[in-house]
């Protein structure tokens, strides 16, 4: 059962991981935030029982992870390293896993588009961000990973006009 305590000046979330553990994050400065947290991170625990939540996990976290466990040729792995130093960890690096969203890809698309990368190089960085996510998705530490959503405002690779059968 998910509940909130008091933890110093502040509340502490503690939720059952449905495994017999349980999790907790404090830091929260009302009871209210902490007991939606725990009702959050519960729900996941039943939802995807093998989500490893680890609150907070940030991108630049996982890739110091991720990117040490890949294995690439040199040449691939510092172009991924390049890719991520300059556009993704300077927007992304800071923020939690799971909070990145289809339309924060989509928005950074747009902005390096804006920047003056050309097309080709917008595409290579969100794939630096798409195998990112996808790892996530396969270690459990996001039940799924964001859509990119084109400039059309649907998800690549779906058709704006859809046959419908009378």
């Amino acid at each position: 059962m998910a509940y909130a305590e008091r933890s110093g000046r502040g509340w502490r979330a503690r939720w059952s991981m449905g495994d017999g553990r349980f999790g907790s994050k404090s830091g929260f400065a009302g009871k209210r935030a902490a007991q939606q947290y725990a009702d959050e991170q519960e729900l996941a625990a039943r939802l995807w029982p093998r989500l490893r939540v680890e609150p907070g996990l940030t991108v630049g976290e996982w890739w110091q992870r991720w990117s040490s466990a890949q294995d690439l040729a040199p040449a691939t792995l510092e172009n991924c390293a390049q890719q991520y130093r300059r556009h993704v960890h300077p927007r992304f690096g800071h923020r939690a896993l799971a909070e990145i969203t289809g339309l924060d890809l989509s928005e950074f698309a747009r902005d390096l588009r804006e920047a003056g990368l050309a097309a080709s190089s917008v595409t290579v960085v969100l794939s630096v961000m798409r195998d990112l996510l996808a790892d996530a998705v396969s270690e459990g530490l996001i039940p799924s990973a964001p859509r990119y959503v084109s400039g059309t405002g649907v998800p690549e690779g779906t058709h704006l006009y859809a046959r419908v059968s009378p």
